[in-house]
């Protein structure tokens, strides 16, 4: 059976975002390939004509996964500068929204305990994405406190990544809402004016 021009690519794209989604909702263990390929509404069989391994899909989803999640931190940012930039961003990171729904998330946030045991070969998408994304928030942050931009903007990924995964941990209550909303206070800490006392609606 001949398919049309760009048939492989769309496939191969189908697989990958049904492999994102399961990855961050059942982690790198319980993400298998069948249950993907399923997902997919495809044949397992059909796997190995795009990729040749497990671990080679989990790479590339992992590192198609982290792209889409900076897009979607920065989208419409591009104008904003300083304290406003980076409470944008760090609302929309230590939500409640993200915390409910991992599976539409960020993979590091959801995939956090498994990468620190070294699960899968994952370590160099990660760096270049922490690189990545602290180099997008120095750019916009000025210095404040005597820490260089470089270095707030790195502890302020960690301290996203960090605080999403905890509050998931914690559940949905209130101690899980309080998590988010000092992780949100302290990254905007000596940036100029207080941020809100009511947290905003997802």
């Amino acid at each position: 059976m001949r398919y049309k021009a760009g048939h492989k690519g769309r496939t191969r794209a189908r697989i990958l975002t049904a492999a994102q989604r399961a990855l961050k909702r059942e982690g790198l263990a319980g993400a298998s390939v069948s249950r993907i390929m399923g997902e997919a509404g495809l044949t397992h069989g059909g796997f190995y004509q795009h990729f040749p391994t497990k671990e080679a899909l989990v790479a590339a989803a992992f590192f198609e996964g982290l792209k889409s999640s900076q897009e979607e931190l920065l989208q419409g940012l591009e104008e904003v500068q300083g304290r406003d930039f980076l409470a944008v961003v760090v609302g929309r990171y230590l939500s409640r929204t993200h915390r409910d729904h991992p599976e539409a998330g960020c993979p590091m946030a959801a995939l956090l305990t498994e990468l620190g045991r070294g699960e899968g070969d994952l370590a160099e998408p990660l760096c270049n994405y922490l690189e990545g994304i602290a180099a997008a928030l120095a750019e916009r942050v000025t210095p404040a406190g005597g820490i260089p931009a470089e270095e707030r903007a790195l502890a302020t990924v960690a301290l996203m990544v960090g605080g999403v995964a905890l509050a998931r941990a914690a559940g949905k209550g209130e101690l899980s809402d309080r998590i988010l909303r000092s992780c949100r206070r302290m990254a905007l800490a000596g940036l100029g004016e207080e941020p809100p006392k009511q947290e905003r609606k997802p």
